[in-house]
Formats: C-alpha cells, structure tokens, sequence
C-alpha cells in the first residue's frame, strides 16, 4: 500500500524532447547549445553514423569490468562512451579503447543505504545512469546502456539488429530464462474454497533488466526515464530496477499517470542473461566440446553477467569461448555457485 502511494503522488516529470511523444527527436544546434560538452563527445563517438550510441556509468572500483566491458565494445566497433566517475575509470575505458566522459555525480542521499556513500554500492551507482541518460536522449541519440559486467559479442545497432530497426520507445532485456519467462505466461491463482470462482488469471513476466537496455529519443522514453531518476532520488533505499519495472509496465491508475512508452522485450537468446548462458545455451551449444564457438548457433549479441557474482571471471570466459575460440571456457566454471567476495 505504501508503495502504491508513492506511485499515485509521483508526477511524471516534463519531458526535455518535444513533439509527438513517440517520433524520436534527431541531434540540433539548439540541442546541442544546451549541453555542449556531451554533445561534442557523442559527436566524436558517432561520427558520420546513425546517431545511436553505447553508455555505461561505473568508477574505479569496477576499473577491470570497464576493461573487460569496454574491451569488447571496442572489438565490435560499437559506438560507445563511458561516464566515467573517476579518472580511474576513465583511463581503463580508454586504455581499452573506448572514449570516457567524466562527470562528477554525487550519489542522492535516498541511495546512501546508510553507508555515507563511501564507497557507493554498486546500485548507488546505478541510480546515476538515468539522469544521464536522459541528457543523451535530450540531445537526440538513441541510447543503449549497459553495466560494466556486460560483454558485447557483436555491434548492437548492427544491420538487421533488434536495436538497430527500434521501433518501440524503450527495448530491455530480461531475467527470464525462456520465451515464456521472458515475454509473459498465464500464471493462474488457484483459491479452492471460492468454488467455481476458484481461478484467477494474471499475466506474469520476469524482470525487465535495467543493467541492459535501449531508449529513443522521444518524449515517451524521456519521461520514463525522468520517472525513475525523480523517484531514486526521493525514495529511500529503492532499488533502481524494481522502480525501472514499476515506471514501464505500471498502467495509469488513480491518481498516478503513467509516462507509457511503447516497449520491446530483447530476445532471450539474443541478450543473454547468464543463467541463460550458462544452464541452457553455452553447454548445449558446445557439445561438450565439440562444437567450435564461432559455429555456435544463434550467437549471442550480449551477455550480461547478471546471475553470477563472479563476474571477472565469467566475462573473462565468455571471451575466451566466443573470441578466442576455447570450447571448454565456460566449463571451466561450475553452471552456479561462487560467492559475492569473488565479483570482481
């Protein structure tokens, strides 16, 4: 209930970009002239491509996740650009090759979780994305982000890509495991003592995940993403994926209006998660060693190392088997276990 009362007096915020709220908006002078510096470093990235680019937010703690991250972003030639929190960060972006913008971002009091901020957990940091985000969109790009514990197999706004014919105002990938988790199910709640009453009908998806996923600049997404900056900086301890689910799927009601961006799921086998990875596609793609990596069906765009706490060493062997070829790279690790002190 108290949850509910939250969403019912938090406003949606105005939307920096204008017009009809599901054309996107294209990069301007007059958007430019508003926040020139970001402007000129996603111009740099970009180039003379589709204005569409790559973020991610980390600092220095997570400085060998950016190099593993930003190490196969530069591989698959996607535009991208970190924000950097520090220099730290930025100089393992760039030593990797891709560009790093810093920005100095004090962590909302209502993420603190009591630890004064230092060092900031790693959804404090989160929360940080989505103002930024949103001065991507302000200026007219399509912005794909992503955490650090990602690796990219392939350019994501590649020809033919989910993201690179987006049609829908946000696109996330999700924590199911399988078409029905991740797109939705019947899931019925069965209550005996009602008789012939007794069934009730739901629709259930698992989690969208707000540590990979995609927003065209228009004024839909741009409220969205407002939304849940507005309510991580109000809401203490809110954890900035259940809020990201709550802003995208929680229909107008009551008091409460929905922003109501247009949305994609990712495919599953397609934006890996690494329960996915690991319990279904990667033993069942290698044969225990039989198939090559690069023959591997349905190669992934992504994966993210979500389902696993050791994630250095995950990512590590999801680029030894998808780019170096070592067909026993993701059986050198057990399908679960390993503990939190292992993440990095």
């Amino acid at each position: 209930m108290k949850q509910r009362d939250a969403l019912e007096r938090r406003a949606t915020p105005a939307s920096p970009c204008a017009g009809d709220r599901h054309v996107p908006a294209s990069p301007s002078p007059a958007s430019a002239a508003a926040d020139p510096d970001l402007a000129a470093a996603l111009a740099t990235v970009v180039g003379a491509g589709a204005p569409s680019v790559l973020v991610a937010v980390a600092n220095g703690a997570y400085a060998d996740l950016v190099t593993a991250w930003a190490s196969s972003v530069a591989a698959t030639r996607t535009p991208a650009l970190l924000f950097a929190l520090d220099e730290e960060a930025a100089a393992a972006a760039t030593a990797a090759g891709v560009a790093a913008f810093r920005v100095d971002l004090p962590i909302p009091d209502a993420q603190q979780g009591g630890t004064g901020g230092s060092p900031p957990s790693n959804h404090a940091v989160s929360s940080l994305k989505y103002g930024l985000v949103g001065r991507v969109l302000a200026l007219g790009y399509t912005c794909a982000v992503s955490d650090v514990d990602v690796l990219f197999l392939s350019n994501p706004f590649g020809e033919g890509g989910e993201l690179g014919a987006l049609q829908s105002d946000v696109a996330a990938s999700s924590d199911g495991w399988d078409a029905a988790s991740a797109y939705g199910w019947d899931d019925v709640h069965d209550e005996p003592g009602l008789g012939w009453a007794r069934y009730a009908h739901s629709t259930r998806v698992m989690h969208l995940n707000s540590g990979l996923w995609a927003a065209r600049p228009t004024a839909a997404a741009a409220a969205a993403v407002a939304l849940v900056e507005a309510r991580l900086a109000a809401e203490a301890g809110a954890w900035d994926q259940a809020v990201f689910n709550q802003v995208l799927l929680t229909p107008s009601h009551g008091g409460y209006a929905s922003p109501s961006p247009s949305l994609r799921v990712l495919g599953v086998d397609a934006f890996v998660n690494s329960r996915v990875l690991w319990s279904r596609l990667g033993p069942a793609a290698v044969g225990a060693g039989s198939v090559p990596a690069a023959a591997a069906p349905d190669r992934p765009v992504a994966v993210h190392v979500n389902y696993h706490p050791e994630k250095l060493a995950r990512l590590r062997a999801v680029a030894s088997f998808y780019f170096d070829g070592n067909v026993r790279a993701l059986e050198a690790l057990p399908v679960w276990g390993g503990s939190e002190s292992a993440g990095l």
